[in-house]
């Protein structure tokens, strides 16, 4: 349903279009550290939200995902993964960034 709407000319203009953030697909479970048990950091106490900490993480991969170009953005990614840094745009990407599908 989501992927029809994204790619109903109705809901794309100069100004504004709809790009489905497909990293999250691939979580079907608690997100787990290291050693492969639950990552309680990632989880505020009720352990339904996110934490300070999971919301950085999960906010790092949704950066990221910005600047992967339309029709090439990630199915999956590991939120146990602390090696993530921040993606930078260049100039040239900057532009692209902004581009919609024709």
């Amino acid at each position: 349903m989501l992927e029809k709407i994204q790619y109903e000319r109705k809901f794309e203009s100069n100004g504004f279009a709809v790009v489905l953030k497909m990293f999250t697909n691939n979580v079907l479970d608690v997100i787990r550290n290291k050693f492969d048990e639950t990552d309680n950091a990632f989880y505020a106490e009720d352990l339904f939200h996110l934490s300070k900490y999971g919301n950085s993480v999960f906010a790092i991969h949704l950066w990221n995902s910005l600047f992967d170009p339309v029709g090439h953005k990630g199915f999956g990614v590991n939120f146990s993964d602390t090696s993530v840094t921040l993606k930078c745009p260049s100039k040239v990407s900057f532009h692209i960034l902004f581009e919609f599908q024709k």
